[in-house]
């Protein structure tokens, strides 16, 4: 197997900043929700290796090839399920990552449809530069979610109703900023 040297790991590091510094995000709340910092940080530590190696372990094991006849709305499960994964693992309960992977899915077969209707916004929103967007789509799914779904004074745990809501809102977040509509 290719060793990538300590430039070519920079390389994929610059070009996959946003993943990155998605993960890095991620680590914070999760350690800020559960305080166990080693399964954040070493959480965090693992994904980001794996980001960067990604490349050379797809190839040695010929997921490269099988990845490219992946059909792009199964495509967008597939991004989706290493974080819901994770989801699921860490609050003993899927509920949440169902719904949420339910949402990715539906937003990439209704994709199409939106995008005419948010032609609009779109052009609005892009006033905004991408990269500014990039880094407010995870900080504001996160607040919003965090505002919906905080428990309330003295409760011991957060209705279901509303971490499904929370994580319907942050999709939805995702969508209006990072989608890039093809107007028809």
């Amino acid at each position: 197997m290719h060793r990538p040297t300590l430039a070519e790991l920079l390389q994929r590091a610059r070009s996959s900043w946003y993943v990155i510094l998605f993960i890095l995000l991620f680590a914070a709340v999760d350690w800020i929700a559960h305080h166990d910092p080693v399964i954040a940080f070493l959480g965090a530590i693992i994904a980001i290796a794996a980001v960067l190696t990604w490349p050379d372990v797809a190839a040695r094991l010929h997921v490269d090839r099988l990845l490219a006849k992946v059909p792009p709305l199964a495509r967008a499960a597939l991004i989706a399920l290493p974080g819901l994964a994770f989801i699921a693992l860490r609050e003993r309960g899927g509920l949440v990552a169902v719904v949420t992977l339910a949402a990715v899915v539906g937003l990439a077969v209704f994709g199409p449809a939106l995008d005419r209707r948010l032609a609009g916004f779109y052009r609005g929103r892009d006033a905004v530069p991408r990269a500014g967007r990039m880094v407010a789509a995870p900080v504001l799914a996160l607040l919003v979610a965090g505002a919906i779904a905080a428990p309330a004074r003295g409760a011991a745990s957060v209705s279901p109703v509303l971490l499904v809501l929370a994580a319907l809102a942050s999709t939805a977040i995702g969508f209006l900023l990072l989608r890039e509509g093809k107007e028809a």
